[in-house]
């Protein structure tokens, strides 16, 4: 028994109306998509909650969270929330300068894709961040792509140590202290010196660091800056913001 011509346009509407419905729906499931992966970003966020500070830099006197402690717990939550980050290096530039010893560095800024992609529905997002290193014999360019990969965690996650939760009531504490014993604390000072061609490349990690959303005047609570070197350090960190959101 063959098909009528009504019912052949009848299934044709039909099939346009739901090639329609499709459409509409596959519309608001993008949207839904990205909603899902961000509640997953902000459930891993609690997850990790805060980490201690595992390393220690014996030459400055700055304890911070290792790298080796940050990949362990990432390798660990993203395949408990069912998430995936690969990341790639897109764009890089090389500078050479010299330390505060005369020695001759090479300073490498780096600028990465990191894909984020949700395991449950495929759905994936590109976000870029910007890192930098300085260093010797050819291990800068290394060294900027785990500190950016390492930052980029930091801020995706908001991963913090357990001595910093409370950045404001630390601080409100120290200017009290100051306000109340300048002269003690010049005495006691052992704050050292930042300058920007300090040989262990800390200067390059603190722009990171700040470049990553994280306040300025946490830098005084470590370092002693020239005002000259404040400034420039507020400009390297403008730089790389610029190169984040280019």
């Amino acid at each position: 028994m063959g098909i009528s011509e009504s019912e052949c346009r009848r299934d044709q509407t039909e099939t346009s109306k739901n090639r329609e419905k499709m459409a509409g729906k596959a519309e608001k499931t993008e949207a839904e998509l990205r909603a899902a992966l961000g509640i997953k970003i902000e459930l891993m966020a609690k997850d990790i909650g805060t980490l201690a500070k595992d390393g220690r830099n014996d030459f400055t006197k700055y304890d911070y969270i290792s790298n080796d402690q940050l990949t362990a717990s990432l390798r660990q939550k993203l395949g408990d929330h069912l998430l995936s980050i690969t990341s790639d290096v897109i764009d890089y530039e090389e500078r050479e300068s010299v330390d505060a010893k005369g020695k001759q560095v090479i300073r490498s800024i780096v600028k990465m894709a990191f894909e984020i992609t949700d395991l449950e529905t495929g759905h994936r997002e590109i976000r870029q961040f910007v890192g930098a290193e300085q260093d010797t014999g050819g291990k800068s360019f290394q060294q900027a792509v785990t500190q950016c990969s390492k930052y980029f965690y930091f801020k995706l996650f908001k991963v913090t140590s357990r001595d910093e939760s409370d950045p404001d009531s630390k601080s409100q504490s120290a200017s009290k202290a100051q306000k109340s014993a300048p002269a003690k604390q010049q005495e006691n000072d052992d704050r050292l010196w930042l300058n920007p061609n300090d040989a262990d490349g800390r200067w390059d990690k603190i722009v990171s660091w700040i470049a990553a959303g994280n306040e300025f005047k946490g830098v005084y609570q470590k370092y002693k800056l020239s005002k000259a070197n404040a400034e420039k350090l507020k400009n390297d960190a403008d730089e790389l913001k610029k190169k984040l959101n280019q």
